[in-house]
């Protein structure tokens, strides 16, 4: 059998006073949806377990069945999306210009994400460039729209904190080695010349004819670099090899592209700016990818992550009917297709109800740890009673809750390419049935 893989990404959410008491995805009109879950075996799906919040790259690695103690930092799945080819040896993190402020609390974030020029923002780049720090080399490669990727290369190891608040409730953080390193000596170094790239940046930054201009125009100075997510890279075993199979992803989204790519998977990033149409020729491309030899498909969507980031419980309901409407073919079409199991789910839930100050349309940076829906549709698939796709009525269905580490067995299961635990057909443990195997020769 083959296998679509739907990922609405940031679909969960929680009840919402405007939506009477209902979550944006019950509140929404989803008829094909509705449908699927009513053809398929449903329940709930939590990445990482109970309660624990993942973002977009983790969120889809452990749904791919990798455990997160082997993925690297973030910031490798971002150079490689960027065409970067980041060494074992060295560590990256993503950089972002920002403004910032001294207070007596700290140094505060007065703006996170900044929008300038691209020559304004290349130009402030050039000048942070090169640094080094106690036999630590360090490096600055602009990416774009006011970010980077800084590689460290020595004595180096990526268990550091990051300097990213993520928020303006916090100080802009010091960079200090992780207690749990292995490398507690080469952690600490890194730590020690992330912060002093940092504060020599600060000065270069401060000084520099075109935050005068800016100041001049009465606009925010970029005046410091924000680093997160530092990683380095490590060889993964490819999906294909721990699998099976032949897989496709069609995503748009920059990190999501940087994971799959190191799981091996080919990628397809077209996307039209409409919800409704982009859903629309995704499924169109997978069903063509089918016909090419593709035999696991992966489809998905940022939008309703996106919204809900904005705080807006009506808007996030309006794009998964947009999203919905686009899912028509599926339910025309494939998912009469006997030969295809189709998954439908989402890699974390992201609240568009934020307890604060939050108003609708004001930004928030937060993902929560409350499970997403799950649905399994195919000739194999248990027909449960669920009718409704959302948070409530999913959670009595027959999957019960699903962890990452259980989410590639059950589909291997359901498309009847499980390998009997034990038995050793290749040199390496694998779950499922290999196509090829070393013959024996007389």
């Amino acid at each position: 059998m083959k296998v679509l893989v739907i990922t609405l990404d940031g679909l969960g959410d929680r009840p919402a006073s405007e939506l009477s008491g209902q979550t944006a995805l019950e509140a929404a009109h989803t008829p094909n949806l509705d449908s699927i879950a009513t053809k398929g075996i449903n329940g709930l799906f939590t990445s990482v377990g109970p309660g624990v919040a993942a973002g977009t790259p983790v969120g889809h690695a452990l749904l791919f069945g990798y455990r997160y103690q082997e993925l690297p930092g973030r910031a490798v799945f971002h150079a490689v999306a960027r065409g970067l080819s980041p060494k074992s040896s060295e560590v990256v993190s993503l950089t972002r210009f920002s403004s910032i402020t001294k207070e007596s609390g700290g140094i505060q974030l007065v703006q996170r994400m900044m929008q300038a020029p691209e020559h304004e923002a290349s130009a402030l780049a050039d000048a942070l460039q090169s640094f080094s720090y106690d036999g630590i080399q360090i490096e600055l490669l602009y990416t774009g729209s006011t970010e980077g990727i800084v590689f460290l290369r020595g004595d180096v190891n990526a268990a550091i904190t990051d300097c990213d608040p993520l928020g303006t409730d916090l100080p802009i953080i010091k960079a200090q080695p992780m207690d749990s390193t292995s490398n507690p000596k080469f952690a600490a170094n890194t730590a020690d010349a992330m912060n002093a790239y940092l504060r020599w940046a600060h000065t270069v930054l401060r000084e520099h004819p075109v935050n005068t201009k800016r100041l001049a125009r009465g606009e925010l100075p970029m005046n410091f670099l924000l680093s997160k997510w530092a990683g380095q890279r490590s060889p993964l075993r490819s999906f294909q090899e721990r699998y099976g199979f032949n897989a496709m992803s069609l995503t748009s989204e920059e990190v999501l592209i940087g994971v799959v790519q190191e799981l091996g998977m080919d990628t397809w990033q077209n996307e039209d700016p409409d919800t409704e149409t982009d859903m629309r020729n995704r499924l169109v491309k997978a069903e063509s990818l089918f016909h090419e030899g593709y035999d696991f498909v992966h489809i998905h969507t940022k939008q309703p992550d996106a919204i809900a980031h904005m705080a807006n419980p009506r808007k996030k309901r309006d794009v998964i009917e947009a999203l919905d409407r686009g899912l028509e073919l599926l339910s025309l079409r494939i998912l009469n297709d006997q030969d295809i199991l189709t998954v439908i789910t989402s890699d974390h839930s992201t609240p568009s109800v934020v307890s604060g100050h939050l108003k609708p349309g004001e930004f928030h940076d937060q993902h929560s740890g409350d499970p997403v829906p799950l649905v399994m549709a195919g000739r194999n698939s248990i027909q449960d009673h669920v009718t409704s796709f959302n948070e409530r009525s999913c959670a009595n269905g027959a999957l019960g809750l699903v962890k990452g580490s259980d989410f590639m067995n059950i589909v291997l299961s359901q498309t009847e390419r499980t390998n009997t635990i034990g038995w050793r057909a290749t040199s390496h443990d694998i779950l499922h049935r290999p196509d090829h195997v070393v013959p024996f020769e007389l």
